[in-house]
This record gives structure tokens, C-alpha cells and sequence, in this order.
């Protein structure tokens, strides 16, 4: 008789650093500044993240969602929204980087933005923002009312 594996899956939590209590991410420069924290505003491929957060919009913490190449991540929300849900999170802000330093987003990344707005008020954590960040500036889709 043949066997099939049957695995047990973890949320592991690993400290990445602290934060002041009162850090809410409230606005988009805020959001920012605590993203290039993250480091991934200078990588030379594409990295999505997202960002937990909870009932009072303080951050919970980040994961990353999927590493792409240097001008194009794919993913799609059973990945983003994930540990998101595990985490029972509220509401979450995805974020990337562009390496080209261009921070306009791509017909991609306005398709990505409607469809994790769709699936976020499917499941009931609001999204607060999709954010593409450079070293030097950034996009954010709330701030151009496109959320």
C-alpha cells in the first residue's frame, strides 16, 4: 500500500528589531521610512513584502512574499495574504522595490493592486496600501487615491 507524507506547518516568529509603541504607520512617508529599514529598497531583484498590522495600525511585523528578478515579481494573494491571516492581522500594506530606481508603477503592479483590494474585503483584512520604494523616492497607491 502506497503512503503519502503528511506535514505540520509552523509560524515561526524571529525578532527583527524594536519599535517606539507609539510608531504608528499612518502615512505613507512613515510606511516608508520603516520599509527601507527592511533593506529592500537597494536590492537588485524585485522582493515583496508585506506588512502586518494590527486594530490600531501598529506594525506586527513583515514577511517577505516572493524574490523575483530585477524587473518583475509575480505573486498572487493565497502568497500575500498567508501569514497575514495566520497572524490575524487587521490590515496589511504590501510593498516592493523597483532596482531600476523608476518607482511608476507597471500595469502589473496596477493589476496586482486591484485584485489584493479585491481579495483583502473577501477575508476581511482591509489593505492599506501598496507601496513600490527606491532608494531614493517612492509610489504610494493610497497617496494617488488608486486603493
Amino acid at each position: 500500500m502506497a503512503t503519502q507524507s503528511v506535514y505540520r506547518y509552523t509560524l515561526k516568529r524571529e525578532k527583527t528589531g524594536l519599535i517606539r509603541e507609539d510608531f504608528q504607520l499612518s502615512a505613507p512617508d512613515r510606511v516608508v521610512e520603516y520599509i527601507r529599514a527592511t533593506g529592500i529598497a537597494s536590492e537588485e531583484q524585485e522582493h515583496l513584502i508585506t506588512l502586518v498590522m494590527d486594530p490600531k495600525n501598529q506594525i506586527r511585523g513583515y514577511y517577505t512574499v516572493v524574490i523575483g528578478l530585477a524587473d518583475q515579481a509575480v505573486a498572487h494573494a493565497r502568497e500575500i495574504f498567508r501569514y497575514a491571516i495566520m497572524m490575524n492581522a487587521s490590515a496589511i500594506v504590501i510593498a516592493h522595490n523597483h532596482p531600476s530606481g523608476n518607482t511608476e508603477p507597471s500595469n502589473d503592479d496596477v493589476r496586482l493592486t486591484a485584485d489584493m483590494r479585491d481579495a483583502a474585503k473577501i477575508i476581511d483584512i482591509r489593505l492599506l496600501d501598496h507601496i513600490i520604494v527606491s532608494e531614493t523616492s517612492y509610489f504610494s497607491f493610497r497617496e494617488k487615491n488608486m486603493i
